[in-house]
């Protein structure tokens, strides 16, 4: 270590003990979820372990279909939402699919409310035929009911990243309009 003309050489310990108190809180904070995490995935496998394992019977014979209860204020009442089975939701995204262009999301609240509502032992409410006339319900209430549908359904992020598609992400420069740019 080289000396200094009126100053005492830095020993390295010195140094490392030279850590500010916001530097030892965050390295603490950073060791604590790290530790929350690692029991959160201990705790996560023990559930696992402890769960059955099921055959082709066992799960043929699951009750699956979850209903929920909502409450409509725009209708004044509360209605029932039910789990699509498979098949009807591939249905719904393949119609939803099959809509291309500007008009894809034409009646989207209407007809997905048609698939979900129910009566409270699961059956539902509306065929697809129902769609245009619950289409000229209150859009407010309809949104009420796709957004909790989508919930339950496990379908909300996978919609919205649908929705958005084909629109643009950000600013391109292009207006999309045929009209000659603004002059600055």
């Amino acid at each position: 270590m080289s000396e200094d003309k009126g100053r005492a050489p830095v020993e390295p310990a010195r140094m490392v003990a030279a850590e500010t108190k916001e530097e030892r809180g965050e390295a603490r904070q950073r060791a604590a979820r790290q530790a929350k995490s690692v029991a959160a995935a201990a705790e996560a496998e023990a559930r696992r372990a402890a769960l059955p394992r099921f055959g082709r019977s066992q799960i043929l014979e699951v009750e699956d279909a979850t209903i929920q209860e909502l409450e409509i204020p725009e209708w004044g009442c509360v209605v029932h939402l039910r789990v699509m089975s498979g098949v009807e939701r591939d249905r719904f995204e393949a119609s939803v699919a099959a809509s291309a262009g500007p008009n894809r999301l034409m009646n989207f609240r209407s007809r997905f409310a048609a698939v979900v509502l129910c009566d409270a032992e699961g059956r539902r409410l509306f065929t697809d035929g129902d769609v245009g006339v619950l289409s000229r319900k209150s859009g407010k209430a309809l949104d009420r009911i796709l957004d909790a549908g989508l919930e339950l359904n496990g379908m909300k992020e996978a919609a919205e990243e649908a929705a958005l598609a084909g629109f643009p992400s950000g600013p391109s420069g292009d207006s999309g309009s045929d009209s000659p740019p603004a002059s600055e």
